[in-house]
């Protein structure tokens, strides 16, 4: 038997890598791209019996977390390609996963000792999502554009901020990724603050609470940005962070209770937040997790819940409603509806979810006048969720005219709009609720007054 010459092992690799590449050719599930940038410094450092068992280390983590799968090494790449339908459809959870389990560290079993690593720079991972027509070499390029997005952030990205999907090339993909930088970074290292709108009773206009948004990302890297709450909501959403962005706008909601408790005692305002409905079925648990943990406050938080017409939670509530009980149960957390309007998905939301709260959508015209509907449509559906035991909050109120006739209509609550109110800091917000107390304490004092006169 002769030894195989240099050419002839390079001619194997190159068949057997033109066999992976058509392999993976076949299929239509997304292709994922781990890069590991410290890969080249600890082969030279263990040798290539390192290599060997650092590819079955991360063979096993990807096979318990991802499935059946086919995986090419490329230098300090694993490429892998996801061969069950089931997990392509249910990609997103199972990447995160993949990347929370491998920031911990990989344990390597070496001939005579086992070796922990862990990341300096952390590993990160790159999506193609739809991958029909496209070459395992056309897969890869998509893969490392993904990647490019986190480009000198190694260090910097925890799980699940690390991870990247691909999207088409566009002219405004340099601007595109600067946004998206400034969202990931801003929720990784929890610099996303609030600002608060409040909320008034209708009968004695007096403060009833608060609607809270995420205050506007003004710069980046010193270049102007401008991203509102519905832009960072909207590109966490794009980068697969919609269940981080959610829990970060909770987390917020909830400690901004307890400031409140702590620097005006007896205080009880409520704090509303607007989240998707998709993204608490998602992270119920950790939800859960950070009522417990706030769960002096818990009970001060609503939840107005954005329910897409297109959305799991539309075509599953009953499995939301079970949700809903589970934490307000469990937490004392209370639940709206935002937005609602006319259409026929609302009314069923209304019948079928147990919530406390209702806010209406902005259905009445500017130049209303008082005491009259040009439509009388709005009034009866008040009446009808009132008889569903459920408040009704106007938003966006403009003009007294309006006000007027939301009063006539019974509603709860009002909120005015951003051009009548615009969002407060919280100095402001902590000066509107002492000075609420100092006046619901006079009012208390001039009626124990008045008894005592007619007494």
């Amino acid at each position: 038997m002769t030894m195989m010459t240099a050419v002839e092992a390079d001619s194997g690799k190159r068949q057997e890598l033109e066999r992976l590449q058509a392999q993976i050719a076949q299929y239509e599930h997304p292709f994922i791209v781990i890069q590991l940038p410290m890969l080249q410094t600890l082969k030279e450092s263990h040798g290539s019996k390192f290599e060997c068992a650092l590819q079955e280390a991360l063979t096993g983590l990807v096979e318990s977390v991802i499935g059946r799968h086919c995986a090419i090494w490329d230098n300090r790449r694993m490429c892998i390609q996801v061969l069950d339908a089931d997990t392509g459809s249910n990609i997103h959870p199972r990447v995160e996963k993949l990347s929370r389990d491998l920031e911990k560290g990989l344990k390597l079993q070496l001939t005579g000792a086992d070796l922990q690593i862990t990341w300096v720079e952390r590993p990160l991972i790159g999506v193609v999502e739809h991958c029909q027509g496209l070459t395992a070499p056309q897969r890869l390029t998509n893969g490392c554009k993904a990647l490019k997005a986190l480009e000198g952030m190694a260090h910097q990205l925890r799980a699940p901020m690390n991870i990247a999907y691909f999207q088409a090339e566009s002219e405004q993909q340099p601007t595109l990724w600067r946004k998206q930088k400034a969202v990931r970074l801003a929720l990784q290292n929890q610099e996303l603050e609030l600002q608060f709108s409040p909320i008034f009773d209708s009968v004695t206009d007096a403060l009833a609470g608060f609607h809270t948004k995420l205050k506007p990302i003004v710069t980046h890297d010193q270049t102007e940005i401008r991203l509102n709450h519905d832009d960072i909501v909207s590109i966490s959403d794009t980068l697969k962070a919609d269940v981080e962005c959610s829990l970060t706008i909770f987390k917020l909601a909830l400690h901004q209770c307890r400031v409140w408790q702590l620097l005006i005692p007896g205080n009880d305002m409520s704090i509303t937040v607007q989240l998707d409905a998709d993204s608490l079925m998602c992270g119920l648990q950790h939800f859960q997790d950070l009522a417990r943990h706030y769960d002096d406050v818990s009970d001060q938080i609503l939840i107005a819940l954005h329910v897409r017409e297109d959305s799991t939670a539309a075509d599953h509530l009953p499995d939301l409603n079970s949700v809903i009980e589970k934490m307000h149960k469990k937490t004392g957390v209370r639940f709206a509806i935002t937005e609602f309007g006319m259409g026929s998905l609302h009314f069923q939301m209304a019948q079928e979810l147990s919530v406390q709260r209702i806010y209406l959508a902005n259905q009445w015209p500017d130049n209303a006048v008082a005491n009259s509907f040009e439509n009388p449509i709005l009034p009866e559906l008040i009446n009808l969720l009132h008889t569903f035991r459920i408040e009704v909050v106007a938003t966006n109120v403009n003009s007294e005219a309006q006000l007027q006739n939301l009063k006539h209509a019974h509603v709860d609550q009002y909120e005015r709009s951003i051009r009548k109110q615009p969002y407060m800091d919280e100095s402001t917000t902590i000066q509107m609720i002492e000075n609420h107390q100092q006046t619901i304490a006079q009012t208390v004092i001039n009626a124990q007054y008045r008894f005592r006169k007619t007494h």
